[in-house]
């Protein structure tokens, strides 16, 4: 939402990053906290995609975040991001 948000203020949005591939350990908060693309299993060290991985990948290879896209991981957001769908585009090019 956020690099939605910047887009739509007119900022020239070149890319992405996400923070992290995998879960790690932060120092404050153990294994608390969960953001990686990829979930860590901390004692056996299996590693397991998340959806979210699943939905980069396909942002990264549309290079742009669709409609279909969003309705398939995140249909709450749809009409926030691209308002109504009988008149939008439906595509954010990233």
């Amino acid at each position: 939402m956020m690099v939605h948000r910047a887009i739509q203020e007119g900022i020239p949005v070149r890319g992405y990053f996400h923070w992290t591939l995998v879960d790690n350990f932060e120092w404050n908060n153990g294994w608390y906290v969960r953001f990686g693309l990829i979930e860590i299993d901390p004692r056996t060290q299996v590693r397991t995609p998340r959806r979210s991985a699943s939905m980069f990948g396909e942002i990264c290879r549309a290079n742009a975040i669709t409609e279909d896209i969003i309705e398939r991981y995140a249909p709450e957001l749809s009409e926030s991001i691209f308002g109504n769908t009988e008149v939008a585009q439906g595509k954010l090019t990233v």
